[in-house]
């Protein structure tokens, strides 16, 4: 199964069946394999080959992940039928197009998310979790992938603690760094305190804010509430945590 990138949606595709028209290897089925190099891959059922080359094409181009169908909600579903007959299941292929989801639920999810930030920042704490779904939400109306160079992302913030947490979210969600010279941060007072990310190859920015609640709420937590705070704004709406401005409208 391979996840692809869509600007505002994320694209499943569970392969059931497909087939070529030799069963035994022949070139379709060598392109079909070159294709998926360094990619995972499993094999089951018949002496067919199960994905095409063009199959083997749109993932290898396109799928940001392989895995598990992930958390999501369903906003579509279709199936195209290939020719052949199978004796003991259908010849199909399966599309499923949802909105990804990073609240709620899945505890998977959620432990992969909660680990990335931990990694990037020593701690999952509630400013590097607003920061992460910063990140996702612009990566999602931006059509961009996780550590693609045409993102831009400009921080401004107090240089203290809490406040400049949020750099280190954004970079675990978009993967933006100081080294790739596409995050840095502004000094500013925590009035201004601001998150723009750009698109540089289409020009479109947003800019997000804190939004007063979430602050009035989370700001200056003990160290020893972080971490379930931080689980909570996983689950919180985006409306709840920040707003989010399109610049230039």
């Amino acid at each position: 199964m391979a996840a692809l990138a869509s600007p505002k949606l994320r694209l499943i595709i569970h392969v059931c069946m497909t087939t070529t028209a030799n069963a035994t290897m022949n070139s379709t089925q060598d392109a079909t394999a070159r294709l998926l190099r360094n990619k995972p891959i499993y094999t089951r059922g018949p002496a067919w080959e199960l994905t095409t080359p063009t199959g083997a094409a749109l993932a290898s181009a396109l799928a940001s992940t392989f895995g598990s169908l992930p958390q999501m909600t369903v906003c579509a579903s279709g199936y195209g039928a290939g020719d052949y007959d199978f004796a003991d299941h259908p010849n199909v292929l399966r599309a499923l197009i949802g909105e990804a989801s990073v609240s709620g639920g899945a505890s998977a999810n959620e432990t992969e998310i909660l680990t990335r930030i931990t990694d990037l920042h020593g701690t999952c704490g509630v400013f590097a979790m607003a920061g992460y779904r910063i990140g996702i939400r612009a990566l999602r109306e931006l059509a961009l992938v996780r550590g693609s160079f045409s993102l831009d992302v400009t921080l401004r913030t107090p240089f203290q603690t809490e406040w400049s947490c949020i750099a280190d979210g954004v970079q675990a969600a978009t993967g933006a760094s100081p080294g790739k010279v596409n995050l840095r941060l502004l000094e500013v007072h925590r009035e201004s305190l601001e998150t723009t990310i750009g698109n540089r190859r289409s020009g479109r920015s947003l800019s997000f804010r804190l939004q007063p609640e979430f602050l009035r709420t989370y700001l200056d937590l003990p160290p020893d509430r972080q971490d379930s705070a931080a689980r909570e704004v996983l689950r919180l709406s985006d409306h709840a945590i920040f707003t989010a401005k399109e610049n230039g409208l």
